[in-house]
């Protein structure tokens, strides 16, 4: 599954408003380079929940899931088409 350009982009924003840092390359490790702390990351959550009005369950925030803002996107895509 790939990610919409729109989530991509909204999931951009919305850690780059979190970390104060945008144009992130969207297959860059964030957990690797340091941009993706666990609070960062569960602040990251909160907003992708707040802003798509889903809830992200637990068994999808797994490192694999959180690795580069692709990742991020695709998990909010296919949680948006489970909901």
């Amino acid at each position: 599954m790939t990610a919409s350009s729109d989530t991509l982009d909204t999931v951009s924003q919305l850690l780059g408003d979190l970390i104060q840092e945008h144009n992130i390359d969207p297959d860059l490790s964030l957990l690797d380079t340091g941009k993706l702390t666990s609070l960062t990351s569960m602040n990251l959550i909160l907003a992708i929940e707040t802003s798509y009005c889903i809830r992200i369950p637990n068994h999808e925030l797994t490192r694999q899931n959180l690795t580069t803002l692709r990742s991020l996107a695709v998990m909010v895509d296919r949680v948006r088409a489970q909901s």
